[in-house]
């Protein structure tokens, strides 16, 4: 996330890859698709990342904190 902006690389990988193998232009409907399934999964993530932990806070007083003396 760069200044609000999402960024998505999407690196193919395919077993027999050559130089001279053809290309495929998708359609607009497939990218949607994609773009669909994508989406869905990066809600899923962002849902399991928002669960509440519960954290303790512990208080911070003379009992508890060791700090070394301070020589002048």
């Amino acid at each position: 996330n760069i200044m609000g902006h999402e960024i998505l690389n999407l690196l193919p990988i395919y077993d027999n890859e050559t130089i001279d193998s053809k290309r495929k232009i998708l359609s607009v409907e497939d990218l949607q698709k994609i773009k669909e399934k994508l989406e869905k999964k990066e809600i899923e993530e962002e849902l399991l990342e928002e669960t509440p932990k519960e954290s303790i806070e512990k208080e911070i007083n003379e009992k508890n904190t060791w700090l070394p003396k301070r020589l002048p």
